[in-house]
């Protein structure tokens, strides 16, 4: 508790209390102040890159680089139409080799029995 006193106009002393109480604060309350950071100063100047001298492609180099383009059943966002042993030789399903396993044909030499 903290009292104050002060003089009236008239001239009478007049006492009034005032009551300090601590807040509780919410933790999940958004800040009351905003940190902002300062910008970085001019730092110290890059190392120079030493680079051999540029020499001009061959056809060779050119086509050494050449990335085929991706060819996907699923996603073809330009539209272009996409021959289909195009599609299958990007998909790998010719790379796999498939074989039917021997229970298999008995089931199905017994359900045709049945």
């Amino acid at each position: 508790m903290v009292k104050f006193t002060a003089k009236g106009e008239e001239g009478s002393t007049k006492q009034r209390v005032a009551r300090i109480d601590s807040v509780q604060i919410d933790p999940l309350a958004p800040a009351m102040h905003k940190h902002r950071k300062l910008p970085k100063g001019p730092g110290s100047p890059p190392p120079p890159l030493l680079r051999s001298p540029p020499r001009k492609l061959t056809q060779k180099d050119m086509a050494d680089w050449k990335i085929p383009p991706c060819i996907s059943n699923w996603k073809n966002t330009r539209g272009y139409t996409i021959p289909i042993h195009m599609r299958l030789a990007a998909d790998g399903r010719s790379l796999q080799h498939n074989s039917i396993n021997e229970s298999f044909a008995d089931i199905i030499d017994s359900l045709y029995v049945a």
